[in-house]
């Protein structure tokens, strides 16, 4: 397998990690319960070093996430020098015997545990009762790669009967809108008794580690990998030059890197997983040069600076869904490490120059800076910390020619007979459109067809239309005229008050044959009396499956904006949808649309 060609690295900048992988793996250790040896999910640093906080329900509980973490933790923790050989072991035997007890549903976990801190209590299932495919996923890829640390011992034994416990069945093709899908669903509400409307869809995300275990374990087709959306965007950068990426789900960096801290897959198809790894770091120290005085760059999930609540955050040009959080999260940068190590230095070192209380050698770094004011969170989070914790003790043990997480996970693999199988998949990459157009293989953007039929108005050929929103959260509604003419009038009120909330409308079609096409065009603008977003986003699927999309600047003025259209495509959906994090400023509002038609 092909790793990365190494910028090397001077005796100054090793120290400087020792320095902060002391600190990382040392903060990690005091998130572990001693009752469960479970990582609690948050804990305060306020005092300037970790303190948990037994009463607070909010911060002490785990995830299966947060547990897998854990024994990733352990692995690395031995081969760094931090554990020794046998504390290590007893350590996540003492892990496994609280996951063999706790409550489970099909055989699956929760997704979230109270900790008690009181030895011989079996941690409880929190109110959510809510099972969901990724967590899972996760879990099971870190134990996978616990057993191939681990290989022929009572633990190994162990995580064999409990990940064969598991059948993803269970989350495939349950999507109560597209039953069809051929993906794995989100999850299951227990409580509720409902399956969750939405599958992972996006391929660019950690969920792809979830499919890959589901398909490795025979339990769903390989579509629950191949049906996932590799849509390709382009970041103009400053300088005005066009980056392409394989969108990530929130523009995040951690949505592209973490999944291959695992499973290696810059080493088996770098021409899909660590080209588009060096691009999306590309954009983010693009985006970090723009908004902050210190250039500081790394825009994943975390807790909002100086307010303690954990927020989605991305870059909004290359992302599906658009979230509000503007803030850099140390361990963004670490999982970058293997790529641009310098770069890495050099971004955390500008952290600690803008908030020198940024870092701290009891812990680590904090969760998250603000690139604009400095300010920072009081606490640490195990899912954020382990991701630390993986990233800097992979590339550690690479400088040392020792093995990684990802060498582990596919040792178990091989022991069961799943490499090749799961190889190939990873592979395949290399030869999908949207990697190889990273680099300008292939045109993916328009239709190549070499003729194009009469422009269409999709209003007229529309199967039906209405609007969509969450019943508690949201609402919208649509209403069709025709004021100017015979010109269709399109007017979209929404609602999306509450945080996350979505709403818009649909427009349905039967099997439209849009490939003799070279755009979607229309005209757009928001009411400047009732309010409007930031931007709309224009959603092309078909089945279920994202064929294109965009988010569309909005102004109290008609403009015309054009979709270019992939070639070889059919579309059965069209929607306009609304988010939260675009409306902050105006939650309520109308929005016209005119001229809906394909050219």
């Amino acid at each position: 397998m092909q790793g990365i060609a190494q910028e090397p690295l001077g005796q100054d900048e090793l120290r400087y990690l020792k320095k902060i992988e002391e600190a990382t793996f040392s903060g990690f250790e005091k998130l572990l319960d001693p009752a469960t040896g479970l990582p609690v999910d948050i804990a305060s640093v306020a005092a300037g070093d970790v303190s948990i906080l037994p009463n607070n329900a909010d911060y002490n509980k785990t995830s299966p996430t947060n547990i897998g973490l854990g024994f990733l933790y352990l692995i690395l923790a031995r081969d760094r020098g931090y554990l020794s050989q046998e504390n290590a072991y007893q350590h996540a035997l003492h892990m496994m015997d609280t996951l063999e007890r706790l409550e489970t549903y099909e055989g699956f976990l929760y997704n979230w545990y109270y900790l008690s801190n009181q030895d011989k209590k079996i941690p409880e299932v929190t109110l959510n009762r809510f099972i969901s495919s990724l967590d899972s996923g996760n879990l099971d890829i870190s134990l996978m790669a616990a057993g191939g640390a681990f290989q022929r011992t009572e633990l190994s034994s162990r995580i064999d009967r409990f990940i064969a416990n598991h059948d993803y069945y269970f989350f495939f093709n349950k999507n109560p809108n597209q039953r069809s899908s051929e993906m794995i669903n989100v999850g299951y509400d227990e409580a509720q008794k409902i399956y969750h409307g939405a599958d992972y869809s996006i391929f660019n995300t950690e969920a792809r580690m979830t499919a890959l275990v589901a398909i490795l374990k025979n339990n769903v087709p390989e579509s629950a990998w191949k049906k996932q959306a590799r849509l390709l965007r382009f970041y103009t950068t400053i300088k005005n030059e066009k980056i392409p990426v394989v969108a990530a789900w929130g523009g995040s960096l951690y949505e592209t890197l973490f999944a291959d801290e695992i499973v290696g897959g810059y080493k088996i198809a770098p021409d899909a997983f660590q080209k588009n790894a060096l691009q999306m770091i590309r954009i983010h120290q693009d985006k970090g040069r723009r908004i902050s005085r210190t250039g500081i760059w790394g825009f994943s999930n975390g807790e909002v600076p100086g307010k303690n609540r954990y927020e989605m955050a991305g870059i909004s040009e290359i992302a599906y869904n658009r979230f509000p959080g503007e803030f850099v999260t140390a361990y963004s940068s670490f999982l970058a490490l293997r790529y641009a190590p310098q770069a890495v230095i050099n971004n955390l070192k500008r952290m600690e120059i803008l908030n020198p209380k940024v870092f701290n050698s009891n812990y680590g770094f904090t969760d998250s800076i603000d690139p604009k004011s400095a300010v920072i969170n009081k606490n640490i989070l195990s899912l954020d910390k382990g991701m630390e914790v993986l990233s800097i003790g992979n590339f550690m043990n690479s400088l040392e020619g020792k093995n990684e997480i990802s060498d582990y996970f596919w040792k178990y693999a091989e022991e069961k007979g799943w490499e090749e199988k799961g190889q190939a998949l990873l592979r395949g990459e290399e030869n999908h459109p949207s990697f190889r157009a990273l680099f300008g293989l292939l045109d993916t953007d328009v239709s190549s067809n070499g003729f194009h039929l009469p422009s269409v108005d999709l209003i007229e050929v529309r199967q039906d239309m209405g609007a969509f929103y969450e019943p508690s959260r949201a609402n919208a509604s649509v209403k069709l005229s025709d004021l100017e003419g015979k010109d269709h009038i399109i007017e979209i009120q929404y609602d999306v008050s509450q945080r996350y909330a979505y709403s818009g409308i649909f427009i349905h079609y039967d099997d439209l044959d849009v490939s003799k096409y070279r755009m979607l065009t229309f005209e757009v603008k928001g009411d400047e009396m009732q309010g409007y977003p930031e931007t709309i986003k224009a959603e092309l699927k078909y089945r279920s499956e994202y064929v294109q999309f965009d988010h569309i600047p909005l102004t109290p003025v008609w403009n015309a904006k054009r979709i270019l259209v992939p070639k070889d495509s059919k579309i059965d959906e069209l929607a306009f949808v609304i988010e939260n994090a675009t409306a902050r400023n105006r939650p309520k509002g109308k929005i016209f649309i005119r001229s809906l038609a394909l050219q």
